[in-house]
């Protein structure tokens, strides 16, 4: 079984082609990822321009705190602008996550791609096996 074309470009056309199919939620996770970096990288003026402030003598109590609700502000967007980015993530391409890897996997393996499934149904580990759902001497306590 010869790969998809989108696979013999390269690795880039191979990512590109699932952007492509989920562009709006692709947009969707992009952008408040984008805005929390632009947050991060403000936050690093904010607190320069807080030494300033400190620095310039006698600063008024508007300049002061002026500066340190800039600083909480931009320090705020950037923690809740990074879990909105992972909330929409974890709702958006939780299918296509399975989609992807059994692309990957039926071509690296097109022989067995069929025969084994690695996503749809993981064995349990040995280990797992062995083990008792609960310790031998709790099922003695009245």
């Amino acid at each position: 079984m010869p790969p998809p074309r989108y696979a013999l470009n390269g690795a880039a056309a191979f990512l590109l082609h699932y952007v492509a199919r989920r562009a709006t939620s692709h947009c969707w996770c992009f952008s408040p990822c984008l805005s929390a970096v632009g947050c991060a990288i403000g936050s690093q003026y904010a607190i320069k321009n807080l030494v300033d402030v400190l620095g310039s003598g006698q600063p008024t109590d508007v300049a002061l705190w002026g500066a340190v609700g800039l600083l909480l502000a931009l320090v705020a967007g950037d923690n809740l602008l990074w879990r909105l980015a992972g909330w929409v993530a974890s709702y958006a391409f939780r299918r296509r996550r399975r989609r992807i890897s059994g692309s990957i996997f039926s071509i690296i393996c097109p022989a067995t791609a069929r025969a084994i499934s690695p996503i749809s149904s993981p064995a349990p580990s040995p280990a797992a096996s062995r083990r008792r759902p609960t310790p031998r001497g709790a099922s003695k306590i009245p």
